[in-house]
């Protein structure tokens, strides 16, 4: 994707956007960056449609509208396809539990993962969210139940036996949208690797399911 800075007008500080953490994605970044912040982005898509261009190829962007996580509307659903090419957008939709975005998707860890996205006003009743995924069956673990959960309420529960690619649709109830108008959700996995077990595998880190895509659009009104 190239490199994006974080701009500082107030005491003329620049961030290399590496260093910050994906975790402000899902807070409110006035809470934690000056209040006059800014980013530079290489979006060349943003760039043609906005026309806010720096020396024709950084556009400008406050940091709350850059670090907020991508937003489904009635007359706008939600597609993010969770690989390397989409890094920036990736990342703005998977803030914590997940491993670098891989050309197919990006994995899961096998305890909880955190994702979410903003949801545009007026709320419906209910979203309808899909996921494109595929399990992690390594020859040590041959079964595993996931759970996505809003809080402490299970949304929807799968178990996966066999490694293939599956569609996993839910309802989601808009009652838990919080302040900042953002759906934090969980995927919880019951079944981790012993250490044991990864101590046999050749790719040793402790992966579950790889989310491919996220689909999300309005339900009820």
């Amino acid at each position: 994707m190239g490199m994006n800075w974080l701009i500082s007008l107030e005491n003329l500080e620049i961030y290399k956007w590496g260093d910050l953490s994906n975790a402000l994605v899902f807070q409110d970044p006035s809470k934690y960056l000056p209040g006059e912040s800014y980013v530079l982005s290489n979006r060349r898509k943003d760039n043609i449609e906005t026309m806010n261009l720096l020396t024709g190829k950084y556009a400008v962007y406050t940091a709350a509208n850059f670090l907020r996580p991508q937003e489904v509307k009635k007359t706008s659903p939600l597609k993010v396809v969770t690989n390397h090419a989409e890094p920036t957008n990736t990342r703005r939709i998977l803030s914590g539990g997940f491993f670098n975005p891989e050309d197919w998707g990006t994995w899961s860890n096998d305890t909880v993962s955190t994702f979410g996205f903003s949801v545009a006003k007026p709320y419906p009743k209910n979203l309808k969210m899909t996921l494109t995924v595929s399990p992690y069956l390594p020859s040590v673990r041959k079964e595993f139940l996931a759970k996505v959960k809003i809080g402490d309420e299970i949304i929807s529960e799968r178990i996966f036996d066999t490694e293939k690619i599956e569609s996993w649709e839910m309802i989601l109830p808009t009652t838990e949208i919080d302040e900042n108008g953002i759906l934090k959700l969980d995927l919880e996995i019951d079944r981790s690797l012993t250490d044991a077990e990864i101590a046999k595998l050749f790719d040793k880190r402790r992966m579950a399911l790889l989310i491919r895509s996220i689909d999300v659009e309005f339900g009820e009104e």
